[in-house]
């Protein structure tokens, strides 16, 4: 099977999906002959004949336009590649291959309003909704947005397929620098459905009992200003640490009292499954992709109750060393079974039931 996967730059989980999906494809003893579209890449068995020589800029719509609908077309023609797999969800309208979308979350159709303003947001949805009414197989990361694809958009369920996305192997780095007394650790894009400001209320309340500060953790993304002005608010209590290495933020989970993530929805979320590897404690919003990747390891909270995310978060620093390690234990345990659901078996039974 020649497979074209979409490369191409993009932000927060899907990029890590994308980045770890590649080197998962590449490095495994597959039935593949992979093609690479829009990245250059130090891995991979073969690389995309086109737009593969550097990455594609993303700095305006129209540039992405006219990648997504004729640059990639033409790519995949002149590749001789049997199927197409994007890993962001969306298919250009004149692709004459087998296709395969990752659909993350059901985010742009639901919570539209707080992506970035302008035209571009619609276009994103145009090509999602294409993309899941076309789509020859679709993946998702978890069963709950499995399960919400087949009741509230009546997508087959033969074209759907849950598969674990493949979780980063994140290196410590003993040279890096980690702050010496306790803190709380939340990483994500800075965005409305990160649920930051309710987060941010709930560790006030927390920091006045604990005196434990957040680190928030991600690169800067849209419709921030509110949340930066709260941050200027909250003093000490909380702080942005910006985008990070991976090597940086490996130790900041290793170290954190707990991870707190409290986002509004996700399709999986990446830094909880990150900070189980590490043994973290997690705080969760109690959103049911939370529930399954989680289970009884979390705390949780209802997304609208910052009071009660404050509650949470007095419980799990109270936590005795003897109850962390035991955490631990289970927290990799977890992660080691999460991780066989996700092997490159499943994907490459994916692209033949596109194909066949």
């Amino acid at each position: 099977m020649k497979v074209l996967l979409d490369g191409r730059p993009t932000l927060g989980g899907i990029h890590r999906y994308t980045t770890e999906l590649r080197r998962l494809l590449c490095e495994s003893c597959s039935p593949l002959e992979l093609f690479i579209f829009g990245q250059t890449a130090g891995i991979g068995r073969r690389l995309g004949p086109a737009g593969t020589g550097r990455p594609l800029p993303l700095v305006s719509a129209l540039r992405q336009m006219i990648a997504d609908q004729i640059v990639l077309p033409c790519a995949a023609r002149r590749s001789s590649a049997q199927i197409y797999h994007a890993p962001h969800g969306f298919l250009p309208r004149r692709l004459r291959l087998r296709t395969v979308v990752t659909c993350h979350d059901l985010w742009l159709l639901e919570g539209l309003a707080t992506k970035p303003a302008g035209w571009k947001r619609y276009y994103d949805k145009w090509n999602f909704i294409h993309a899941l009414q076309h789509a020859d197989q679709i993946v998702t990361p978890s069963q709950a947005v499995a399960d919400k694809l087949k009741a509230r958009y009546g997508i087959d369920s033969r074209r759907v397929t849950c598969i674990t996305p493949p979780i980063p192997k994140l290196a410590t780095d003993l040279s890096t620098k980690i702050p010496a007394r306790p803190y709380l650790l939340s990483v994500g894009t800075l965005e409305p459905r990160k649920n930051l400001m309710r987060l941010l209320d709930a560790q006030v309340q927390a920091f006045a009992k604990t005196r434990v500060p957040l680190y928030l953790v991600g690169p800067y993304g849209w419709r921030v200003k509110p949340i930066l002005i709260r941050l200027a608010q909250v003093g000490a209590a909380a702080r942005w640490l910006g985008q990070v290495e991976d090597s940086t933020l490996a130790m900041l989970y290793q170290h954190a009292s707990a991870l707190v993530q409290y986002s509004l929805d996700e399709g999986f979320d990446y830094p909880v499954a990150e900070g189980l590897k590490f043994g973290s404690p997690v705080v969760l919003s109690d959103i049911p992709v939370h529930k399954e990747l989680a289970g009884e390891l979390a705390l949780f909270a209802s997304p609208l109750e910052p009071a009660q995310l404050a509650q949470r978060i007095e419980e799990v620093i109270d936590w005795p060393n003897s109850r962390r390690k035991e955490h631990a234990v289970r927290a990799r345990e977890l992660i080691k079974r999460l991780e066989a659901l996700g092997s490159p078996e499943r994907y490459w039974e994916v692209y033949r039931r596109a194909l066949f």
